[in-house]
């Protein structure tokens, strides 16, 4: 066999085994679990950017125009981003100067699916009988909740959520916890995420609440804890006994990275206790944790 040839032969069979070892190699990022990755992101570099040239910083802003012209584009701009709250405030509110309380658990009432709206006195307690007595109505609502999940996919999630609700000037408390852990690829990771917010009720009705909150959340995995900032968008439903409608929108940060978060379930209520099933998904920055979701809700 000529010389050549065999060379030939020889690099044509050792380019395909380099190939097949590049390909056949593990992906790193591949092998490193969700919780990984987003450790991961934490500790990513950053490169910094090079300067920008000097420039006017008024000329930056100039398609928001000049004049009237600004005030008007900065007006509409304020009016589309809180729609969301105003809107249905105006449309659904029974006003602000009406006065919410709240029975022992939804639908215990006849009359009113969730809540009592205006002047309600206290009923007569006979024995005590605090809880049953549907003419009792208190000045504040506390519900707390227990709720597992899964991603079918490594990650299994424990949450929970305790929301005090007021009738001082609508203010309340909402605070999550959640509880990760995964296995994949042979290893084990865990992380708690923590969450607490002060809330506003933007709408009550006798079927319909709907907050906006503000507060602060924190990710701690790896021995390593991170921060930021957290703005809330909740909306409960009450249609028709037993059925309890719940969604949640979630936005801020951790540290450096972008936090998103939305929850939706379905709940149905007997007395004190609610079972849900709903659906999870949260986003940290390009690494989803999400799946279905079912839990006990508590009334008090």
């Amino acid at each position: 066999m000529p010389f050549p040839s065999l060379f030939k032969r020889r690099s044509f069979v050792a380019a395909i085994l380099a190939l097949a070892g590049i390909i056949g190699l593990p992906d790193q990022a591949a092998a490193q679990t969700s919780l990984q990755r987003i450790h991961g992101l934490f500790h990513q570099e950053v490169f910094p950017k090079p300067p920008a040239p000097p420039s006017n910083t008024l000329s930056d802003f100039r398609w928001l125009g000049t004049g009237d012209d600004a005030f008007y584009t900065l007006a509409l701009i304020g009016v589309v981003v809180t729609s969301p709250v105003w809107v249905p405030a105006t449309l659904f509110d029974s006003g602000y100067n009406v006065d919410c309380r709240w029975p022992a658990y939804p639908y215990m009432r006849e009359e009113e699916n969730c809540s009592v709206l205006g002047y309600c006195p206290k009923g007569r307690l006979e024995n005590n009988q605090y809880w049953d007595n549907p003419l009792c109505v208190k000045e504040w609502s506390l519900r707390s909740s227990l709720e597992v999940g899964n991603d079918f996919a490594g990650v299994n999630r424990l949450g929970g959520e305790l929301f005090l609700d007021t009738n001082y000037y609508r203010l309340g408390f909402l605070s999550h916890v959640n509880y990760y852990r995964e296995t994949a690829q042979g290893s084990t990771a865990d992380a708690l995420m923590t969450d607490a917010n002060v809330t506003f009720r933007a709408v009550q009705n006798n079927s319909m609440f709907l907050h906006v909150g503000f507060g602060g959340r924190m990710w701690n995995s790896f021995d390593e804890t991170h921060g930021g900032v957290n703005f809330l968008y909740r909306a409960d439903f009450f249609p028709l006994k037993p059925l309890h409608i719940t969604m949640i929108g979630e936005a801020g940060n951790l540290d450096k990275l972008l936090f998103t978060h939305l929850h939706a379930n379905i709940g149905f209520i007997w007395r004190h206790g609610e079972v849900f099933l709903g659906y999870d998904w949260t986003h940290i920055s390009r690494v989803d944790l999400q799946g279905p979701t079912i839990g006990l809700r508590l009334w008090f």
